[in-house]
């Protein structure tokens, strides 16, 4: 799996606008593979004390991710076993 340059539609261009990057200092161009969310690489001054190089993902939330009520005791071993599933997925780590 490999990324590739990766063009941001108007919608994601529209959402990207409504935050302030007032501390990004450099951006590579956004890239975009078969199981991932658009991305780019971005040079930043973190708080005024430091500089941070990162991965920015450009996602508008998190709907579609399995929800566990942390309101009875085995919720945090439900959302690690649906975790586990997903990495598993993710990786092929699943398959034979």
């Amino acid at each position: 799996m490999s990324d590739t340059l990766y063009t941001l539609s108007d919608e994601e261009a529209a959402l990207l606008a409504r935050y302030r990057f007032a501390d990004i200092i450099a951006a590579g161009p956004w890239r975009k593979g078969e199981c991932s969310l658009p991305h780019r690489v971005v040079l930043r001054e973190w708080s005024g004390k430091e500089y941070v190089v990162h991965t920015q993902v450009l996602n508008a939330g998190f709907t579609d991710g399995h929800y566990v009520p942390n309101d009875n005791p085995g919720a945090l071993a439900r959302a690690w076993e649906y975790f586990d599933q997903r990495v598993r997925r993710h990786h092929g780590l699943d398959k034979p």
